[in-house]
């Protein structure tokens, strides 16, 4: 299944694009042509998952990615998050 004009809005993160689910409403992958989690943000960003694994692809000409960085370490108590980053500037 194919979401083509999913839109999600929350604040100051937006993200519009397709969003492939499978059959069982797993989801498959996902392109966003507007992706912005901060306020001047003017990035793509593309999700594809095989198997176990989500690949997480972001381009653009500016991203403020700090406020949504902070936010994983909330909300368990102690302000840890597990998680493994690994990214570059091209």
């Amino acid at each position: 299944m194919t979401l083509d004009h999913f839109a999600l809005d929350a604040g100051a993160m937006q993200l519009s694009g397709v969003v492939e689910l499978a059959r069982d409403g797993a989801f498959r992958s996902a392109k966003f042509s507007q992706f912005r989690l901060s306020p001047g943000d003017d990035a793509r960003f593309e999700a594809q998952r095989s198997g176990d694994v989500l690949k997480l692809t972001v381009r653009g000409n500016n991203v403020d990615a700090r406020p949504f960085l902070r936010s994983l370490g909330e909300g368990n108590g102690n302000g840890r998050c597990r998680a493994r980053v690994r990214g570059g500037v091209l």
